[in-house]
């Protein structure tokens, strides 16, 4: 029986990271169907490029965001940070330096979406 001690054999099962990566990129692109998430804008970077990079947090967590710039330039929302927002994306995992984003494709400002307390 093989353990985390025992050294691995050439069958196969040994991967090297763009490998393991990879696999997990398939995986959760693969896995997790475009979905929408409420949190605040933070570490807002809007590049030459004119892709704009935030982190959207929350409480208990943050996950990094990309808004490349087609879909910046379609959106209405002027994101700053601490704004709160819903916004709409896949997971993506950027290969390169191994890390999962939201590619993000819709911005609504969150306040937007009440009216006097009451959801539109």
């Amino acid at each position: 029986m093989k353990t985390a001690d025992t050294p691995p054999d050439d069958t196969g099962r040994v991967q090297d990271v763009t490998q393991c990566t990879r696999r997990v990129k398939e995986l959760l692109e693969g896995g997790l169907a475009p979905c929408w998430i409420s949190g605040e804008v933070s570490n807002l970077r809007v590049q030459a490029s004119g892709h704009v990079y935030f982190s959207l947090k929350d409480a208990g967590a943050q996950l990094s965001c990309v808004l490349f710039r087609g879909d910046a330039a379609r959106q209405s929302v002027a994101l700053r940070d601490g704004l709160a927002v819903l916004v709409y994306g896949e997971v993506s995992v950027y290969e390169a330096r191994g890390q999962y984003q939201l590619i993000v494709r819709a911005v609504i400002e969150h306040s937007m979406l009440y009216d006097g307390g009451k959801r539109l």
